[in-house]
């Protein structure tokens, strides 16, 4: 095996990157030393002047960066769906990605990504590549890579600053109360339901009958809804 400089591993007999197109020449031997993924640059807003308790600070877009064609996927909060049939630049995704291959979340200034497609999809935060698996959403805090099927991304977070929470209406919005929900984990519907012992037997927006059993293993959580 050899580790190309995007920190792709690939075997000893192919004398190109798969996720990145470089020669072998440009790579490296795994037995040597990998590089340390990139690492998005965290920015402090300016508005704060000192460590605060009361600063907001969270994270915003979540950013993935074709490797390959340095081409850019924004995703913005509260998150959606990643894939060919997804809410982020569907036309972006090769055909050995799932229509719906990924669901990414932001929740309390934290992004996830939840694996729901078909083809393997591994992430790479410390050198090492780790695969992602049903139903065990993975934090992502920024610089690492991520592999979906035959593409590979350069994930980073947008931070947002002071002036982006400030401009958010405060006063007018309504209390929000908390609700018991399903997600459908193919493609991300939300099912209100009665309490946490409940289930949902089909999701109204699936039609897919081998998607079924992932649906019933679906647990409910609770969220935040606007009192009516």
């Amino acid at each position: 095996m050899w580790l190309c400089t995007c920190g792709f591993a690939n075997p000893d007999s192919s004398q190109a990157c798969s996720a990145c197109g470089a020669a072998r020449s440009d790579g490296m031997h795994a037995s040597a030393p990998a590089p340390a993924p990139e690492q998005a640059e965290r920015i402090e807003p300016a508005c704060q002047t000192e460590p605060s308790s009361d600063a907001a600070f969270a994270s915003g877009s979540l950013m993935l960066e074709n490797a390959r064609t340095h081409e850019t996927i924004e995703v913005t909060m509260p998150g959606g769906i990643l894939g060919r049939a997804g809410d982020f630049a569907p036309d972006s995704f090769s055909p050995q990605v799932s229509g719906v291959h990924l669901i990414a979340e932001c929740t309390d200034g934290t992004w996830t990504l939840e694996f729901v497609g078909r083809n393997a999809t591994s992430i790479n935060a410390a050198g090492e590549w780790v695969p992602l698996v049903a139903g065990m959403p993975r934090t992502v805090r920024g610089g690492e890579l991520l592999k979906m099927a035959d593409m590979l991304f350069r994930l980073s977070v947008i931070p947002v600053t002071c002036d982006d929470v400030a401009e958010e209406p405060a006063e007018d919005e309504s209390p929000a109360v908390l609700a018991w929900s399903v997600r459908c984990p193919v493609c991300g519907t939300e099912h209100r339901v009665d309490g946490p012992d409940a289930r949902i037997k089909t999701c109204s927006s699936c039609v897919d009958d081998l998607d079924r059993r992932k649906i019933k293993r679906a647990l409910p959580r609770q969220i935040e809804v606007a009192e009516a």
